[in-house]
């Protein structure tokens, strides 16, 4: 009964040291990433497709230095309130994920990725990237599209590691004396802004 109890009290131990083993993909102690948006230009290219020209800066909030993949930032899902308690309560009128393209190959990540690629932040400095992000506003009765020409507030999560997630811990291993990879994805600050009105004078093929 001693030996049984003994093997008994030896699993147990060692079940509660496997259910404690640190998640590889989860965020280090220490790193902390804010990310605000700004809105530079609002373009129809369609009647219901509204182009954003946007500008991304992250913040780095934590104690630790962190690495960042330099690039296109790829917005992963666009979350649109009527006001700021709302977006704050995570009450959306909008909530879309789009289809993601240009995600980079494994192959081209590992032959090609050096310094030149990366964003290298200590704590408090800040990077500024653009790029180009779609909301589709309705008009009229049209009930597909919940959005309209006014006054909203949205929070845009991106993704900062777009390739193979294996991949990142590789790299994290290979750049640790430098800093924390953050390959995370990270929600936006809510930012106010207004939906303007559809006008045929000012429209993609116009620029």
């Amino acid at each position: 009964m001693k030996i049984i109890a003994l093997l008994l009290l030896l699993f147990a131990v060692s079940v509660t040291a496997l259910s404690q083993k640190p998640d590889p993909y989860a965020i280090p102690p220490g790193a902390s990433l804010q990310l605000t948006t700004e809105i530079l230009r609002q373009t129809y290219c369609e009647r219901e497709n509204l182009r954003l020209d946007l500008r991304f800066t992250f913040l780095n909030t934590g104690s630790q230095t962190l690495i960042l993949l330099k690039g296109y930032p790829v917005i992963g899902r666009y979350l649109v309130g009527k006001d700021l308690k709302s977006v704050t309560k995570g009450q959306f009128v909008s909530d879309v994920s789009p289809m993601l393209t240009g995600w980079l190959s494994s192959k081209l990540v590992k032959e090609k990725l050096s310094e030149e690629h990366l964003v290298i932040l200590k704590p408090g400095e800040t990077y500024s990237s653009e790029g180009e992000g779609h909301l589709f506003v309705g008009r009229g009765n049209d009930v597909d599209l919940k959005l309209r020409a006014r006054r909203y507030f949205m929070r845009l999560q991106i993704i900062t590691w777009y390739t193979d997630p294996a991949l990142a811990l590789e790299f994290s291993a290979r750049l640790r004396d430098t800093g924390t990879l953050w390959f995370y994805d990270v929600v936006s600050l809510p930012m106010e802004f207004t939906i303007k009105p559809y006008d045929s004078r000012d429209t993609c093929d116009k620029l």
